[in-house]
């Protein structure tokens, strides 16, 4: 599965567009170069598409932007056509320019662009309810959820820190960090401006951080900070660091944060992380990715947090991955026979500063008791 996410899509994806394009380049030339012999315009759409393909290799971004554009392109060739139909008749010279010359294309994806990198560094909040029907205090618990912020990509320390004040003023109890808080990406000094900067965020029972698949830098071959580096500065921030582990958080709550599955395929059992719990409090686990939720629930978990998917990052990914089920849960709250199940878009993404499916958030739960749900 992951051969075919990272992989397959991305190439036929290229294939698609590349012949997209060479098509669309073809035709304008040929509006523009109506004297050029047929061998010319050929070669000269083919160096043309060469030219546009070509800085993918630079960088994921380019690869967004020509997607964007060949998408573009065949939006507009639908909507002239339509309007040809419609009219019945050729369309003015000055409408012909800005289709074959591919301008109008060109706009439209200008505008996605722009708002693409908006959202993405536009971080809102969400909130949710959670209700237990389990004994705990009347005024509840109010939990924050943060993942996927992979520093460095959208926010610098300024807005960090300025989404960490924002958080401060919900007064919450807990502070959970499901993972990829950092990446391949991210310095050393940027790591740990990251966890002091998320260390300011003051709650009553403190914050707790569980790793993602990006943490460790497992994908880098020259990791710019070690494993041991990142749990020093998470320390200094004053983060619990939970691989695998469960901590009591006050006679109430009980919250694990399980190692991540790309780490450890042999990780360990849901049922082991709280063997010996107290069936009467309530159970929450973090694990970075959405799954292993039958697991959860046989173990009697009562809510379980995640992030990973992004909620697909850019449309129409997260549709792609509903259709293929690449992850048991994409983005919201879902529940299943009293597991209750949270995954939560990012603060950010990965790879590239641009968002069109969703929005960059943190995630605010309201835990209550049965008598105080709305």
């Amino acid at each position: 599965m992951i051969v075919f996410r990272w992989m397959v899509l991305p190439a036929l994806a290229v294939c698609a567009f590349a012949g997209y394009l060479f098509f669309t380049v073809y035709r304008g030339v040929g509006y523009f170069l109506k004297k050029w012999t047929k061998k010319k315009k050929i070669l000269l759409a083919l160096f043309i598409t060469v030219l546009l393909v070509a800085p993918m290799r630079l960088g994921i971004f380019w690869f967004i932007l020509l997607a964007h554009f060949s998408a573009m392109l065949l939006l507009a060739d639908l909507v002239f056509v339509l309007v040809r139909k419609l009219k019945k008749t050729e369309l003015p010279g000055a409408a012909m320019i800005i289709w074959r010359g591919g301008i109008l294309a060109a706009l439209l994806t200008a505008v996605i662009m722009c708002y693409g990198v908006f959202n993405m560094k536009h971080v809102i909040k969400t909130e949710y309810q959670a209700v237990t029907e389990k004994p705990i205090r009347d005024e509840g618990y109010k939990l924050v959820l943060v993942a996927d912020l992979h520093y460095g990509i959208s926010l610098d320390h300024e807005g960090l820190a300025g989404v960490a004040g924002e958080i401060k003023k919900e007064n919450p109890d807990v502070v959970i960090l499901a993972g990829d808080i950092v990446d391949e990406r991210t310095t050393q000094e940027q790591m740990e401006d990251a966890f002091a900067t998320l260390g300011t965020i003051s709650s009553t029972y403190g914050t707790y951080f569980t790793y993602g698949n990006h943490d460790k830098r497992l994908y880098s071959s020259a990791p710019g900070y070690t494993v041991e580096q990142l749990e020093a500065a998470a320390h200094k921030a004053g983060i619990t660091v939970l691989e695998d582990e469960t901590v009591s958080v006050n006679p109430e709550l009980l919250l694990s944060g399980r190692a991540d599955r790309s780490y450890a395929p042999e990780r360990a059992s849901a049922l082991s992380l709280a063997a010996d719990r107290d069936e009467e409090k309530i159970w929450i686990v973090a694990d970075h990715q959405p799954a292993g939720y039958e697991e959860l629930k046989q173990a009697g978990c009562d809510v379980v947090v995640s992030g990973h998917t992004h909620a697909g990052q850019i449309w129409p990914l997260g549709l792609f991955a509903k259709l293929f089920h690449l992850d048991e849960m994409s983005y919201g709250y879902e529940t299943d026979d009293g597991l209750q199940m949270f995954v939560t878009s990012g603060m950010a993404g990965w790879g590239v500063c641009f968002r069109t499916q969703k929005h960059s958030e943190y995630m605010v739960i309201s835990l209550l008791p049965a008598s105080r749900s709305s």
